[in-house]
């Protein structure tokens, strides 16, 4: 009998024990905290960091937006938030605690409807016939004969116009980041705010960048990246002439480290990963 009552009792002991280890584990005060209060955009977003427990999600909300859900995995979290023309607030919640962080301003490239319309004429003159790129820089003094050259070079513009719609820029874009579709030799990603272009991501294969004979064609990474830099109203030349000393310096140094390339206003930040190049396009302030 006593044994029986010595069990009861240790069992009892033990469903105590663990009913207030649950308990403990159930009404731990939730904790939350963040790397900074405010963050910076770097490339084409912002990265909002933190701890928080006991949860395995939380959410947050950018202004006066939808609240939005995200893991916690080992007790962190990250916030990719897209980069803004205007001081974004971020209000992070965890159960009954609430924390808010701001993140910077990032100064617009440009007008989005102007910079695809200039890269888009661009991209188009680029694949006329050297005759009619000719003729486009220097046309005939004759009436007659200049109407004609006209012509010929509105049937040619159509024509390629139409067989290089996947890589236009769409013209109607907002409040979005948007990833067009690959190409063979590289990839556009666009942030438009507020009818703002934000921030532009040229990505490129590394095999791709290796072969010579594929950056030659009118496709290329070196074409495209000059049409950019016309776009935002930097020195195409110039870009160009930076990213391949930049290049070659790193190949030589054998690092994956490169030198933003800067030109009128205009900052080009490059990044390596094991397959792709990447290069930032944005604004810097002088």
């Amino acid at each position: 009998m006593k044994k029986k009552s010595r069990l009861i009792i240790t069992i009892s002991a033990l469903l105590v024990i663990i009913a207030a280890g649950t308990l403990l584990f159930v009404f731990r005060p939730a904790q939350l905290s963040t790397t900074h209060n405010h963050y910076r955009i770097s490339g084409m977003s912002a990265n909002i960091r933190g701890t928080a427990s006991p949860a395995k999600q939380i959410q947050y909300r950018v202004g006066n937006g939808t609240k939005r859900t995200i893991a916690v995995r080992s007790g962190s979290f990250a916030i990719n938030l897209p980069a803004s023309d205007h001081k974004q607030i971020v209000t992070i919640y965890n159960h009954g605690r609430s924390k808010k962080v701001t993140v910077s301003a990032a100064t617009a490239l440009a007008d989005y409807q102007r910079f695809a319309g200039i890269y888009n004429q661009a991209l188009i003159a680029s694949r006329l016939p050297k005759h009619l790129q000719q003729i486009a820089k220097n046309p005939a003094a004759d009436p007659a004969k200049s109407q004609q050259q006209a012509a010929e070079l509105a049937a040619a513009m159509a024509k390629i116009q139409k067989n290089s719609q996947k890589e236009l820029l769409p013209v109607q874009l907002n409040n979005t980041i948007r990833s067009l579709p690959a190409q063979h030799s590289y990839q556009l990603r666009i942030n438009v705010r507020h009818q703002q272009l934000i921030g532009i991501t040229l990505i490129s294969p590394l095999a791709s960048l290796r072969n010579q004979k594929a950056q030659q064609t009118t496709g290329s990474f070196v074409t495209v990246l000059a049409l950019i830099a016309q776009a935002s109203g930097a020195d195409p030349s110039q870009v160009l002439k930076d990213f391949g000393k930049t290049a070659r310096q790193a190949n030589n140094a054998k690092t994956t480290s490169l030198r933003p390339i800067r030109s009128k206003g205009v900052q080009f930040d490059l990044g390596v990963s094991t397959q792709n190049l990447y290069v930032y396009v944005g604004k810097y302030d002088h």
